[in-house]
């Protein structure tokens, strides 16, 4: 199995992000909800504790809906902490705007 596999102990963390407050959820491979986190910005760090009791690092897949670059902050933390599985999700309108200003 490769480290881009999904396992039984898997964990998927999807994460609803605006300008101010956050969601998250995180199931298991079945789709059981397994979790369920409100934070906002001042509180990354009870998300990342949030997240490092849910499981392994090595066992979260974290995506997260990045509207208007909100997610970046989020993300930068993710990746200092380690956690190596997760993905930024760019909006319809954020691809329109990637694909006007590079033409």
């Amino acid at each position: 199995m490769n480290n881009n596999s999904l396992s039984i102990n898997s964990i998927v963390v999807g994460m609803d992000i605006h300008k101010y407050s956050h969601t998250a959820v995180a199931m298991d491979i079945l789709g059981k909800e397994i979790g369920y986190l409100k934070f906002d910005n001042e509180q990354l760090d009870n998300c990342l504790l949030w997240l490092n009791q849910l499981g392994r690092k090595k066992d979260l897949i974290i995506g997260l809906e990045d509207v208007n670059g909100y997610g970046s902050h989020l993300s930068r933390n993710l990746f200092l902490n380690k956690f190596c599985h997760f993905f930024r999700i760019l909006t319809i309108q954020k691809l329109v705007t990637l694909f006007f200003f590079l033409r």
